[in-house]
């Protein structure tokens, strides 16, 4: 394992967020291991809890972001929606999955359809616009 912190503006002031700490593994299964632990255990140390999150290139940070908005607009519709790595978004409603899509356009379009076949989801769509 290798680490790495980030250098910032080190203050004495306990309040400000700790610095930022880069490790790699060397396999996959220790990597999820630990998200994994991390999500059922949350670490605390000095009364502050510990985030890990995975590291991701540029062009897949872009590609996800580009779905954000689209989750949010499905969960205010209640769909369950999720990013599959790289890119990729599923959607679940009423316990049942729907294909994972590509594209943000297309994704769009299968939850306008989705609303338009449940009365529920158009009304409540309706009333945050």
């Amino acid at each position: 394992m290798r680490a790495h912190r980030i250098y910032g503006d080190k203050s004495d002031n306990p309040s400000d967020r700790p610095r930022t700490l880069i490790f790699s593994l060397l396999r996959y299964p220790d990597r999820q291991t630990v998200l994994q632990a991390a999500r059922k255990f949350p670490l605390i140390v000095d009364g502050k809890e510990i985030s890990f999150f995975t590291d991701y290139s540029k062009h897949t940070a872009q590609s996800q972001k580009n779905f954000f908005q689209l989750i949010k607009r499905a969960y205010d519709n209640g769909v369950h929606a999720f990013l599959l790595y790289p890119d990729r978004l599923k959607l679940i409603h009423k316990s049942k999955a729907h294909l994972s899509i590509c594209s943000p356009v297309v994704a769009t379009k299968f939850l306008d359809l989705l609303c338009l076949e449940c009365p529920s989801l158009v009304t409540s769509m309706d009333s945050n616009n």
